[in-house]
């Protein structure tokens, strides 16, 4: 196969010092579109049937535990996040050298996770006689005790990257093989350069905070400093070695001085306070290491959000008294329904959410 070998080589590079971490969770949401309450609210409102949607929260003033777990997948998502960098939907990249550090601390989460759900499991049929839906409830919304564990799932894998060699052994039309694998080297190629700006986008965000703060102080202007400028400005030098894919030596070299002679070990925001000779040589650093990354990497693009956009919740009804009324009527709290817009094609069995880590 013919493959662009610049980006054959990157390809090759990041799947020998490189793992992917591929996050799946899904989870029971709770909800249920109810559709004689949909009827009701659009009467009330002299709406055109169909034009708005009331959402039951199935668990409303009985959702403890369903809360601990949602807590805990985002608790899952948050460390991911914090350990590796973005890769594709539900899948992280991180260098080989922190495979011991990443494991254990993910496993951890998960076991958090895994106990949460084991106890929503085991006072879920009590909880069901406290849930506060008055009138809207109804039995039939709801799975068993013995099926509601089945809609809790996570899955963490640990995957190579894949490479270009990989189409060689498919059996596949050459030409069809050659395509794929171009492609491939060409995702690699953008996502390992996005991965890289996003960096050096944070660093610069970070040198140009540090670089306000001490000249603030060294100027005799009252300001405080923050624990975090010290550790964030730590955590930026770690990252430009993580994404330092073409182990480009001046990136080597800003990520080593950032560690020797900007926030060394040792180094604490009072050290600055308590010298104004260091906090005036370590000002001029950062301004040399802020004009080393500005001639070394383009400005990070803005990425396109493939994210979807979350439903419009209707702002304030003017018949607002009217539905308290009914609520009162029907001996429901606020919080056991929200009436949103209907939107075209929407699905009816919204009970089950599938998160597949698209946070």
């Amino acid at each position: 196969m013919t493959v662009n070998t610049t980006q054959q080589h990157i390809g090759d590079i990041v799947s020998n010092a490189y793992l992917l971490l591929d996050l799946r969770t899904s989870t029971w949401g709770a909800s249920k579109t109810d559709k004689q309450a949909s009827e009701e609210i659009a009467a009330l409102k002299n709406a055109k049937q169909g034009s708005v949607k009331v959402v039951k929260n199935l668990m409303a003033g009985a959702d403890q535990e369903l809360t601990a777990i949602k807590q805990a997948v985002r608790g899952v998502r948050t460390g991911v996040e914090a350990l590796c960098h973005w890769w594709a939907d539900g899948q992280y990249i991180f260098p080989t050298t922190k495979y011991m550090e990443v494991v254990p601390k993910v496993e951890n989460a998960r076991k958090i996770w895994e106990d949460a759900v084991e106890a929503f499991v085991l006072v879920y049929g009590s909880r069901l006689a406290e849930v506060q839906l008055g009138a809207l409830n109804d039995s039939n919304d709801y799975p068993s005790p013995a099926e509601v564990r089945k809609l809790f799932a996570m899955d963490i894998s640990y995957l190579p990257v894949p490479v270009v060699a990989d189409f060689s052994r498919v059996m596949l039309p050459q030409e069809v093989a050659v395509e794929l694998a171009t492609k491939l080297a060409e995702q690699t190629t953008a996502k390992t350069d996005s991965i890289r700006n996003d960096s050096m986008g944070e660093l610069r965000k970070q040198l140009a905070r540090m670089a306000t703060q001490l000249g603030k102080l060294v100027e005799g202007e009252n300001t405080r400093l923050f624990d975090t400028l010290v550790s964030s400005m730590r955590d930026c030098a770690d990252s430009l070695d993580e994404t330092n894919f073409l182990s480009d030596p001046e990136v080597t070299e800003i990520a080593q001085r950032i560690r020797d002679n900007v926030v060394p070990q040792y180094r604490s925001k009072e050290d600055w306070r308590d010298s104004l000779p260091l906090a005036r040589s370590t000002l001029a650093e950062v301004e040399s290491i802020a004009a080393a990354v500005q001639s070394l990497a383009p400005q990070p693009q803005a990425a396109v959000s493939s994210v979807p956009q979350p439903v419009v919740v209707m702002g304030q009804f003017e018949f607002e008294k009217q539905i308290d009324k009914m609520l009162h009527t029907n001996n429901v709290t606020t919080e056991a329904m929200t009436v949103v817009q209907q939107l075209p094609d929407s699905g009816e069995n919204d009970d089950l959410v599938d998160l597949n880590d698209s946070w």
